[in-house]
């Protein structure tokens, strides 16, 4: 990418990058400081795509391009929904990418997408000092033409505002406009304090850093240099990755893990399935409980052992039996992952949903589709870089989708219709709904917190008396989120007519 001072027009460059830093930062400012975050989220992130393509229309010449941008507006449309997190998180992403696409690096390595990812947080600050030091080079020797070029517009400024103070005596509107201006002009540095000049200049930061974004990169090497191997002194055994790839080492490897996979596999089949009574002290909330995020663990442990044992150039005849082993390895990794599957079922079941266990099960659904794509990728012998690509793409798919998707809401409707205040039938290990829990949530819980309130019986005043309380400070919040049109979300939008009723 040519540098500023570098460029065919430098000096336009310069003023759209300034204007457009300006003005994304005085809307930053309008939008979010001081204010509940709602329909502003993706109010803001609509004109940042506007300015990235049209700093970088390279971007919608190709089909990554086109497809982020696409992306991007579906985003839009969730924030516009509701701003979270995930939508928020996934947006700085999706805005990366289509600058880099529009400088026409584009990437099929989601590696090389991480990394840049990660130097833009930790290098984007420095990016308006290398920026200054830039412009200032470029700017000696041009001092006295843009000198002229000011002192050009400086008399059309003075006859135009000339002509604005008679139409302000002429005419009543503008003469009140002008007071208004200049009424905000002299109140305007009561509003100026120390976390709002920060805010401005961390907002100017992101906002130049993303549309001047360059990769601080070592040089590329060439690839037709080719370097001499160093030839193995007697001094230097093997390395532990060289021992890796070993058959015999792999063979045993596999062997004492398919033993103990297989261990805890008949565990599971005969406490979870079979009924068996578990030993005293331990009840069935407990074994689900302790196991269902251990197992996750281990899986992409076992995961990542294959894919270090088997990776590219690893394969040939000696590995006959260490695929044999791995098959079963991996199939064993599957079951495991069903296992702690049931195990977070039957936890959810005698205690509630919360949202790390519904992260939990999409984190499950993932992994099982990756060991499936390692099975097929030792099967068909590709590489770990098909691999990644192939993972990559269905994470990114689900966690996409992950954003229309209201899990408050339907969190909230199931804990109501499995609780023991709505079913006593003397069920010791179903759970009790946890109001508190309901409330943090926000206001997407109060569907289902007034269908709980018009099921349970007013004999039972306490429980009445929490739900009562609960949902009169949700639509208390929920009317002052509305109250600042910034806060108005269409998720909350459509629940404030039963709070007008």
């Amino acid at each position: 990418m040519r540098h500023l001072g570098q460029s065919v027009a430098p000096t336009r460059t310069v003023i759209f990058l300034l204007l457009a830093t300006l003005g994304l930062v005085a809307l930053a400012d309008f939008f979010f400081y001081d204010h509940l975050i709602g329909i502003t989220a993706g109010l803001y992130t609509a004109a940042l795509l506007v300015i990235v393509l049209a700093r970088y229309p390279a971007a919608l010449k190709s089909v990554p391009g086109v497809i982020t941008t696409l992306a991007l507006i579906g985003l839009i449309g969730a924030m516009i929904d509701w701003p979270g997190w995930l939508e928020i998180i996934l947006t700085a992403c999706a805005l990366l990418m289509l600058v880099r696409i529009g400088q026409r690096r584009w990437q099929t390595d989601p590696f090389v997408w991480f990394g840049h990812w990660l130097r833009f947080i930790f290098t984007a600050w420095a990016t308006p000092f290398h920026d200054y030091i830039i412009l200032r080079r470029a700017a000696r020797g041009s001092g006295l033409r843009t000198g002229r070029r000011a002192a050009g517009w400086g008399v059309p400024v003075l006859l135009t505002a000339v002509f604005v103070g008679l139409f302000a005596a002429a005419n009543p509107i503008i003469e009140k406009w002008l007071n208004r201006f200049f009424d905000w002009v002299q109140t305007w540095p009561d509003h100026i304090n120390v976390w709002r000049v920060v805010f401005w200049l961390i907002s100017a930061i992101i906002v130049w850093a993303l549309l001047r974004w360059r990769s601080f990169q070592k040089q590329r090497v060439n690839p037709n240099h080719r370097v001499p191997p160093r030839k193995q002194t007697a001094a230097h055994g093997p390395t532990l990755a060289d021992a890796m790839v070993r058959p015999d080492f792999i063979v045993r490897c596999l062997v004492l893990f398919n033993f103990a996979f297989a261990v805890e596999t008949v565990l599971d089949l005969i406490y979870l399935t079979g009924g068996a009574d578990l030993p005293d002290g331990m009840t069935y909330k407990t074994y689900a409980r302790r196991g269902a995020y251990p197992l996750v663990v281990t899986a992409l442990l076992a995961g990542a052992f294959v894919l270090i044992c088997f990776r590219s150039g690893a394969a040939g005849p000696a590995m006959k039996n260490a695929r044999r082993l791995v098959y079963l390895f991996l199939i064993q990794n599957v079951m495991l992952l069903f296992s702690a599957a049931w195990r977070l079922y039957l936890y959810i079941d005698v205690s509630m949903i919360t949202r790390l266990r519904v992260a939990t099960i999409i984190w499950m659904a993932i992994l099982t589709f990756a060991f499936v794509t390692v099975f097929i990728r030792i099967i068909t012998e590709r590489d770990n870089a098909w691999l990644a690509r192939v993972n990559a793409l269905f994470a990114a798919v689900v966690i996409y989708a992950c954003c229309f998707v209201n899990f408050d809401a339907m969190i909230t409707d199931f804990n109501v219709r499995h609780c023991k205040n709505l079913h006593d039938d003397g069920d010791s290990e179903r759970f009790k709904i946890d109001i508190g829990y309901a409330r943090h949530l926000g206001p997407e819980s109060l569907p289902g917190l007034r269908w709980l309130r018009e099921q349970v019986r007013d004999e039972d005043e306490f429980l009445t008396g929490r739900l009562d309380s609960a949902i009169q400070h949700l639509e208390i919040d929920l009317v002052a989120q509305h109250a600042d049109w910034r806060g108005w979300t269409w998720r909350t939008a459509r629940l404030m007519p039963a709070v007008t009723e």
